[in-house]
């Protein structure tokens, strides 16, 4: 499938489930969802969020590494514990920017132009999916691609971050393997 437009995405194995959607979600469905997608875009960039200290590492900095590493693997058991008592969808291979989704196809999905709400499961420690309202664009070669119709404005400003910094991190990972 040849996306056509080039934006700034980054590829990932997520949980990924959709409902095809008989009419567009009502106003105020959307504003609540909005209010939704933020907080949990806000608490995924938190629980992503990596203090790298620069230069030598001083005590206190040490102690704060430790119990950052402790919070992650409390976050984790949690996480853990929460996923064996709901039933998440399966990860598919996927390419997310913040106006559209691409994934491999693992089930029939309705046709080209249905409205459909994905659920993306962003985190494992967030057992909260990001909820999105899109329209089928086209589905090619095994993957499928939707357009994604943001509820509103301060939802697509929280992806568009969530999407540069994992671009981001995936162009530093890059960088680091190759100059080893």
């Amino acid at each position: 499938m040849k996306e056509t437009v080039k934006t700034l995405a980054y590829d990932d194995l997520l949980p990924l489930d959709w409902v095809e959607l008989s009419a567009p979600p009502d106003a105020l469905y959307l504003e609540r969802l909005c209010e939704r997608n933020v907080s949990l875009l806000g608490r995924v960039a938190a629980i992503e969020e990596r203090h790298r200290m620069v230069g030598e590492e001083g005590e206190l900095e040490q102690e704060i590494n430790r119990l950052h590493s402790k919070m992650d693997l409390l976050l984790g058991l949690v996480a853990s514990i929460a996923r064996t008592h709901l039933k998440l969808p399966d990860e598919v291979e996927l390419r997310l920017s913040a106006d559209y989704l691409r994934w491999k196809l693992v089930r029939p999905v309705p046709l080209k132009g249905s409205r459909i709400m994905l659920s993306l499961y962003l985190n494992p420690c967030i057992a909260e999916p990001l909820r999105l309202p899109a329209v089928v664009q086209e589905q090619d070669d095994g993957w499928v691609g939707a357009c994604l119709e943001h509820p509103g404005a301060s939802c697509y400003l929280a992806l568009e971050q969530h999407v540069f910094l994992h671009h981001r991190r995936s162009v530093a990972e890059t960088r680091s393997l190759v100059q080893k």
